[in-house]
């Protein structure tokens, strides 16, 4: 009879199959075996077995052949199914040498327990090729794998290797590597319009489970790293990359922080179970080792096999992916789900660092990211009673914990590194500021360490810097000291330090002891930040002529260059130099002169340093100049030096600062309508108010309709200027065409206009006396400094301080204008 079983798998089997008598009915197997495993194909979801027409029984292999030699025929006959791509066929040989195993435990076994199938093996066995004896289905298993792995066929791939998992073959790492890289995304995938699901409970939250992840993919990815765990195959480092990857591609950030967290807690517990069967090498008088010890060997030895260590790049994307999501505003459900997250992830973190449970020493990257962490109203679940002092008591636990170099505890708990030990000493100066707290890290660092690291130009930096906004002198004095000491020549560099003053800090004030004991200073070198700092410095204790003869040596180059030519040849030389300086040095200049009342410095400054900031657009891709964008703090002191010289002007002369004022701050905005390197700086509260307070100076204030201080009496003015403008028609006095852009880029960057300037669009722009909510901004601010005071300006957008001391501003009184 004609044969209409696949002729791919006939010619593999013709030779070793005898033909049966042919069955009475054909048997749709569809619904026996697990379609599941093949149903991408139309086909494969009508899978039926293909007999010999005219005959009544199952194919039956001749009794002269052994286990092996089956295993090995039905293997070549699925290799050579898939080749003709008749995969129906090839599932239908696998599930056929699983029955061979199966039906002789049919009495110890359930249906529940058998992976991959639906009903009992009794309905399966009219359908299954009968091989008369138990042939191992491990070697036509792999094959169809790797046949699928191959085609492309990620997710059957997967539901296979699960299947194979759960019934006791063991799989490759290398297999299970390859199908996991192709189940995951390499790009993020297309967000739906259905609405965010809420944030998930404590239960759901803590606990790495698959159907946490959206994209399917990467769930089907985490059930096969979750189901190695269990069956107790060997998963890789390269697993765990991509999944965390895939994770941190579409937004799944909580599983990231928890699959990370896996991986330090199985390190940590091969650590434990090490020295807990320590002991148990030695000879002793029982040697027959109980029930419990011999789990305890065996899962010791595969997590040796696996030797798996937490890798510090996945920490590192996990903690730049929270940075990332903390610093956006946004708006809405979303948004606020997606900072929640960002939080839960950062908690988790925390969490393994609060327990010393990270097994390396370079954390730097996690101290700043606590440390920037905004305030916000979100809580997080954390598997601790003290949960909301989790973050801070973060860190003082780690300070009080750091190892010593006579501890045993150091063997366990690794040493920080110096960008870490940096990023620990700027928290406990700018957030802390406490000054004894950073003595007792230096301390540590240069004393108490098991190899002592000495202080960098960085860890210099920071003490200068937090010095100068705690006025802490025997901090930012002495750090300044030491670093120029070392200098056995100043650095040849274009914008060279000012000249420090002999005595430059305090005596009364105590320096940090941990400083002075420091050798190692012969290798530090003075950098742009090391200026800016010094800077700021002088402003600070009351000596800005040192900075002012800095500032003119400065301009003095930039207009002769250093060998006295003129040319322009010689001063596009010196700029390129300034342009890799980087902008903050002239952010830094720019507010001292704002500061000191140098106008026509600053416009000096100013000049150039729009000039460097078009040349670094102009770098080259290969340079070491990377193209940067003058802050928003640089515009804002601009328009502060406006104002002031505006504020003295006599009222008889004649003056163009407000149109040179007007260039400045559309220079800003028009910035973020054409970026030309990266994102552009964005407008922020403090520029506003500037703006605000020096182009409403010179207009009149008596036709305002609000001159009140208070909310109350503001919200009654905008009442009374809506109540008589529907009933006279009259205008508000004291709108002009600038006050209208403004106001709308005020509106547009996501602010409410001021309570006070409300009235003045009443009948000209309805959004000018609405209230905005805009876009939520995350408040960061010192964890010492207290929570912020609702102080009302009614000209004015509220701001927060962030620097220096938690001290309150007195209410600042608008000069009058009769």
């Amino acid at each position: 009879m004609q044969c209409i079983w696949s002729k791919t798998a006939n010619r593999a089997l013709g030779n070793i199959l005898r033909l049966p008598p042919a069955p009475r009915t054909r048997i749709n197997i569809s619904s026996t075996i697990d379609t599941r495993l093949a149903s991408t194909f139309p086909v494969e979801a009508q899978l039926k077995p293909r007999y010999f027409e005219g005959n009544s029984g199952p194919l039956t292999p001749p009794p002269s052949l052994t286990e092996p030699q089956l295993s090995r025929a039905a293997s070549q006959a699925v290799r050579l199914s898939i080749q003709n791509g008749a995969l129906e066929d090839a599932y239908y040989i696998v599930n056929s040498l699983r029955y061979s195993v199966l039906r002789e435990d049919e009495d110890k076994v359930t249906k529940e327990k058998i992976a991959g199938l639906r009903v009992s093996l009794s309905g399966f066995e009219a359908a299954a090729l009968h091989m008369g004896r138990s042939v191992s289905p491990r070697l036509a298993s792999h094959a169809l794998l790797h046949g699928l792995i191959r085609l492309g066929l990620a997710k059957k791939a997967s539901r296979l290797s699960s299947v194979m998992m759960a019934s006791g073959i063991q799989l490759r790492s290398a297999t299970l590597e390859a199908i996991i890289h192709n189940l995951v995304p390499t790009h993020p995938s297309p967000r739906t319009q259905s609405p965010t699901p809420p944030f998930p409970s404590a239960q759901e939250v803590l606990k790495l489970r698959p159907p946490m992840v959206q994209h399917e993919g990467a769930r089907l990815a985490l059930q096969l790293v979750v189901l190695a765990r269990r069956s107790r195959h060997r998963r890789t480092s390269g697993m765990f990359g991509t999944l965390i990857c895939a994770c941190l591609i579409n937004g799944e950030i909580i599983v990231a922080s928890l699959i990370f967290g896996l991986i330090v807690k199985d390190y940590q517990l091969r650590k434990s179970l090490a020295t807990r069967l320590a002991p148990t090498n030695a000879p002793s008088d029982n040697p027959e080792p109980t029930k419990t010890m011999k789990r305890i060997q065996a899962r010791f030895n595969h997590l040796q096999m696996e030797n798996l260590f937490p890798p510090k790049s996945s920490m590192y994307s996990i903690v730049s992916s929270i940075e990332r999501t903390l610093s956006t505003d946004g708006e809405g459900e979303a948004y606020n789900v997606s900072i929640h997250s960002a939080l839960q992830a950062l908690a988790n973190l925390a969490l393994l660092l609060d327990r010393r449970q990270i097994p390396f020493g370079e954390i730097a990257p996690l101290i700043r990211a606590l440390y920037n962490c905004p305030k916000t109203k979100h809580e997080v679940w954390i598997v601790d009673p003290n949960g909301l002092q989790l973050f801070p008591r973060g860190f003082a636990t780690a300070r009080r914990q750091l190892p010593k170099k006579t501890s045993s505890s150091s063997l366990r708990v690794p040493s920080l590194d110096l960008s870490s030990y940096n990023s620990l000493l700027h928290y406990v100066l700018r957030h802390r500021l406490s000054p004894s707290l950073a003595d007792k890290t230096l301390h540590h660092m240069v004393k108490e360490r098991h190899k002592p690291l000495y202080p960098d130009t960085v860890t210099y930096n920071i003490l200068i810097r937090s010095g100068t906004l705690l006025r802490t002198n025997g901090v930012a004095g002495e750090a300044l000291q030491l670093l120029y000491q070392s200098q056995e020549r100043l650095p040849n560099r274009l914008l060279k330090p000012p000249e420090a003053q002999r005595h430059i800090f305090d005596p009364e004030e105590e320096p940090l002891r941990s400083l002075s004991v420091s050798p190692g200073l012969s290798g530090l070198k003075i950098d742009a930040y090391t200026i800016t700092s010094h800077v700021k410095y002088l402003v600070s204790t009351g000596s800005p002529r040192a900075v002012l003869a800095f500032v003119r040596d400065v301009l003095r180059v930039l207009d002769t260059g250093t060998s006295g030519q003129t040319d322009r040849a010689s001063r596009d030389s010196q700029l390129r130099l300034v342009v890799t300086e980087g902008p903050y040095i002239f952010t830094a200049i720019l507010d001292t002169l704002h500061k000191s009342e140098e106008w026509e410095l600053a416009e000096r400054i100013w000049g150039y340093a729009k000039r460097a900031e078009r040349k670094s657009w102009d770098a080259r891709p290969g340079s070491n100049t990377k193209p940067w964008y003058l802050p928003e703090h640089a515009y804002t002191s601009m328009l502060q030096c406006y104002f002031t010289e505006e504020r003295d002007r006599p009222a008889d002369q004649p003056s163009t600062i407000l149109k040179r004022a007007r260039a400045v701050y559309d220079s800003l905005l028009y910035i973020q309508r054409v970026p030309a390197a990266g994102p552009p700086p964005k407008p922020d509260a403090r520029f506003f108010n500037a703006a605000l307070e020096l182009f409403l100076q010179t207009e009149p204030r008596l036709g305002w309709t609000c001159v009140g201080s208070t909310a109350k009496m503001c919200r009654k003015g905008l009442r009374d200027a809506t109540v008589e403008y529907a009933r006279t028609g009259e205008l508000a006095v004291g709108w002009n065409p600038t006050l209208q852009t403004i106001a709308e880029d005020i509106v547009d960057a996501g602010y409410s206009v001021p309570y006070g300037l409300r009235p003045l669009f009443v009948g000209r722009w309805p959004q000018g006396t609405w209230q905005h909510n805009g876009t939520a901004k995350p408040q960061r601010r010192p964890f010492a400094f207290p929570r912020r005071q609702k102080m009302f300006s009614p000209h004015s957008i509220p701001t927060q301080k962030s620097r220096g001391l938690p001290l309150h501003r007195s209410r600042r009184s608008h000069p009058s204008h009769d």
